[in-house]
């Protein structure tokens, strides 16, 4: 199918675009494809509908993308990592040579049935530390005097109610700095967000993300910052070192514990 179709395709199916594509969840893939850019999205956040926000970008912004040829073609691409299959289906249908299909098909068959791909299967899926569960056990573990001496302290008849006021402890900017600038999370943030339970930030999230590549720490921040907006009487120290662990994060789980538990039994 030519590109001029797929315009003539795109127009036709504007209004269903209008009404079932959100802005939000697809602002960070037409970022990442070149069909937007950070002023165009801030310009297009400041209209109050989605469906006349949708409208403005389809007819002023996107036409005007990839030099004006090849639009449609990447538009109905981001709509099919994002949105339901059926609108991108119809703006530009998928239809591969059968013969080339099943020639595929017979390929991957013959490559996984092999032995050595088998064998190479088995390697891949035995279970393995990751590096952040491997640092995390030497810092939990590690023993110098000092940490000693505040182990003893902590380990005496009031530990329970020591430990009850530790993670009742509002979280502060110096835990969220601590959260934010680990590798670990900044590698892998998403998992932070699961763990949270934020997934329905997570669209505007990666928009931040992208529109600040360089301030991936200003997004984690963000995301904590709303976490605890959105659960003001559940979010505390506790809480967050809770969710740390279920993403493993433990070292900076660890962090957390070692640097505020000291700071509130001292």
């Amino acid at each position: 199918m030519n590109e001029e179709e797929v315009v003539e395709r795109l127009h036709k199916y504007k209004e269903a675009i209008k009404q079932d594509v959100l802005f939000i969840n697809i602002a960070d893939k037409l970022i990442t494809h070149k069909l937007l850019d950070r002023d165009e999205y801030y310009l297009l956040k400041e209209i109050p509908e989605n469906a006349l926000r949708m409208e403005k970008y389809l007819n002023d912004v996107l036409p005007k993308k990839l030099d004006g040829f090849g639009y449609a073609s990447a538009f109905s691409h981001v709509l099919r990592m994002t949105e339901p299959l059926w609108l991108a289906e119809k703006i530009r249908p998928l239809t591969p040579d059968p013969q080339s299909a099943k020639k595929a098909s017979k390929r991957r068959i013959s490559k996984s049935t092999s032995p050595r791909n088998q064998s190479t299967r088995k390697d891949q899926e035995s279970p393995s530390s990751s590096g952040d569960e491997v640092d995390a056990v030497k810092i939990c573990r590690s023993e110098t005097p000092k940490e000693s001496a505040a182990a003893g302290k902590i380990n005496n008849n009031d530990q329970v109610e020591d430990r009850s006021k530790y993670l009742q402890l509002e979280i502060s900017k110096e835990m969220i700095d601590v959260v934010s600038n680990d590798i670990y999370v900044i590698q892998k943030w998403c998992s932070l967000v699961h763990a949270l339970d934020m997934d329905s930030d997570m669209a505007s999230l990666r928009v931040k993300m992208f529109l600040n590549p360089d301030g991936i720490d200003y997004v984690i921040a963000s995301l904590i910052k709303s976490w605890i907006g959105k659960n003001p009487k559940t979010a505390n120290l506790g809480s967050l070192i809770d969710a740390l662990r279920n993403a493993r994060f433990n070292y900076a789980a660890c962090q957390l514990e070692e640097t505020f538990m000291t700071t509130l039994s001292s």
